[in-house]
């Protein structure tokens, strides 16, 4: 983390009420032990209100890294217990850079199943090379949230 740029991380505070909501779902994996990846963000919540008064890179988004939440780090567990339980939280965010990923284009409902397969295959291509592009802990952060959104994948890409 230490060769990002300074401009990709910023810090949420946040002051909680008793009941108001993150508004936020986090994962991470045991390969993750320094923080959670963000794989959603719900559009009401204290995340979404901080999201509507902050210009778009201080903007929570899925696929962005929590690193550090008040003086806790390096230990996930004891962060996520730290958002949970804390009134005011000090969340520190690594942001994900990058052009948005398009959705793959084509398949058999698109025409003949040869052009479809082209189409797809281009699409493949150009997704790569963005792919290509990002550091590699965005590329952690995409994959974790990609895993999240098809769990039936993880065996394949994790093994068992």
């Amino acid at each position: 983390m230490a060769d990002e740029p300074e401009e990709s991380r910023f810090v949420v505070v946040i002051t909680k009420e008793q009941s108001a909501s993150l508004g936020l779902d986090v994962t991470y994996r045991t390969w993750t032990k320094s923080g959670v990846f963000i794989t959603k963000v719900f559009e009401d919540g204290l995340i979404a209100s901080w999201n509507q008064k902050n210009d778009p890179s201080k903007r929570v988004s899925v696929g962005d890294f929590i690193y550090q939440v008040n003086q806790v780090s390096k230990d996930t567990v004891a962060m996520i217990t730290e958002l949970k339980t804390q009134k005011h939280l000090a969340i520190h965010v690594m942001k994900r850079f990058g052009k948005p990923i398009p959705p793959l284009q084509g398949g058999p409902e698109a025409g003949v199943k040869a052009h479809a397969q082209e189409s797809r295959r281009s699409d493949v291509e150009a997704l790569l090379q963005q792919l290509n592009g990002v550091t590699d802990e965005e590329l952690a952060g995409l994959i974790c949230v990609a895993l999240e959104q098809r769990p039936h994948l993880r065996h394949v890409v994790l093994g068992r």
